[in-house]
């Protein structure tokens, strides 16, 4: 579900946060299914993992249980979640 509500924010934090979400869409283009390992028993949704064969971080977005575990997993970078600084506009004094 998703809940749309009206929001007040500085431009520079609603581009960050639109720049996550397009990253994170970007990066979900990529996905892959594959049999979890005895020693991932543990796993579940959100967990971040890395597979030894393909480069990268990929997150867990669902775990099915039966005679083989297997995960459906998406392309994960922490980097897009690095906020970007931005420099500081200068304040000049009002009136002088």
């Amino acid at each position: 579900m998703t809940i749309g509500l009206p929001v007040v924010m500085p431009a520079a934090r609603a581009k960050a946060l639109a720049d996550i979400a397009l990253a994170e869409i970007w990066l979900g283009r990529e996905t892959m299914e594959t049999a979890l390992p005895p020693s991932l028993l543990k796993a579940e949704t959100g967990d971040v993992l890395t597979i030894g064969a393909e480069r990268g971080e990929w997150r867990i977005t669902s775990v099915t249980d039966g005679l083989i575990r297997t995960a459906q997993l998406t392309r994960f970078d922490d980097r897009i979640y690095t906020p970007i600084r931005y420099p500081r506009r200068a304040k000049y004094p009002v009136g002088t």
